[in-house]
């Protein structure tokens, strides 16, 4: 039985679920140094079209370096073998509940090694060759034979975020790299990510992937004419919160969760208020939270789309403007560099 790294990251066991036996007679090829170079820079992810049997040279070298990192395989060629694959990686971890016929175990694997304190891994998504599989969610019509109970996020989605691990991703298909990239420079946001796919499959085949990972890399007039576009989305809650509103205006790293609570508040509001406003944002990624410190973050996209929102209601954003100023002047009433 192989044991659960739960000791604050330590590595006490090599582990790893490659499927496939090492070749032996495995030619050299100058790609594979450039793909361990770049997956050692940790919490990358990268993509490769074909060179199957590279990946599996690949994954054999992680596991025998040094640091013996976890290594863990995903079939992604369906939505019920990527399920199973994540089982088989529960399960040898034995994490709690893996085996309950209602566990979802595309979360509770997620959750395990998204969560830094548990050591480093490398992961191989292998045969990611269909963007139904990868983009679509249970409910848009994913394969029905996955045990796990229905979702609003796709696959993609459960690939695991953390400091201590990357992603190596193999595919036949570009369009699904590309779609693996756009992901990331969403941040993973669920919303975004579901407008990005309304707005492409709404204009294609005149538009991309491409072309909209294109338009998020210019400045932010064009990304903010992009933002513009309003798809209806019957996950979106059409009141806007108080508290992602005025985040907006602070630097998007490191808010202090005291200049928020008590102080943007209007007479109706409360602190179970609050509190609700934090659960919605955190349930869609629009913000971070640090436990530690009690300190927000927000994505740059999400400061941008929510700054752009107000612009387009008159006087909107200058009004919350001067509610910043107010909150910032009341934690700060002195100017001395020391506070």
């Amino acid at each position: 039985m192989v044991e659960s790294r739960r000791d604050g990251g330590r590595n006490p066991t090599t582990y790893d679920t490659i499927p496939f036996s090492r070749d032996s007679f495995f030619v050299e090829r100058p790609i594979l140094d450039l793909i361990l170079q770049r997956t050692s820079e940790l919490g990358t992810r990268i993509g490769v079209v074909g060179l199957g049997g590279l990946a599996i040279e690949y994954a054999y070298r992680i596991r025998d370096t040094y640091l013996k990192p976890w290594v863990f395989w995903v079939h992604a060629s369906s939505a019920v073998r990527f399920e199973e694959s994540y089982r088989q990686i529960a399960a040898y971890l034995q994490l709690p509940g893996w085996s309950e016929p209602k566990m979802d175990v595309l979360r509770l694997v997620h959750a395990f090694l998204s969560d830094e304190t548990h050591g480093q891994w490398r992961m191989v998504v292998d045969n990611a060759d269909t963007a139904e599989v990868m983009f679509e969610s249970s409910h848009d019509g994913m394969d029905t034979n996955i045990t796990t109970p229905p979702t609003e996020l796709s696959l993609s989605e459960y690939l695991p975020r953390s400091a201590k691990g990357s992603i190596l991703i193999t595919s036949r298909s570009r369009d699904v790299l590309e779609g693996m990239d756009l992901v990331r420079k969403l941040d993973y946001m669920p919303l975004a990510i579901t407008q990005a796919a309304a707005y492409i499959n709404q204009r294609a085949p005149r538009i991309d992937l491409s072309w909209y990972i294109e338009m998020l890399q210019k400045d932010n007039s064009e990304r903010s004419r992009l933002l513009q576009k309003h798809i209806s989305d019957p996950r979106r809650d059409r009141k806007a919160s108080n508290s992602i509103i005025i985040t907006c205006m602070f630097d998007r790293e490191a808010i202090p969760d005291y200049l928020l609570r008590g102080q943007y508040t209007s007479a109706h509001d409360s602190e179970i208020g609050f509190e609700d406003d934090l659960a919605t944002l955190r349930a869609y990624n629009l913000i971070g939270i640090d436990m530690k410190n009690h300190l927000f973050n927000m994505h740059s996209l999400v400061q941008l789309s929510t700054r752009t929102w107000l612009e387009i209601h008159k006087g909107g954003l200058e009004r919350w403007q001067e509610r910043y100023i107010e909150v910032m002047g009341a934690a700060f009433p002195e100017a001395n560099y020391d506070n």
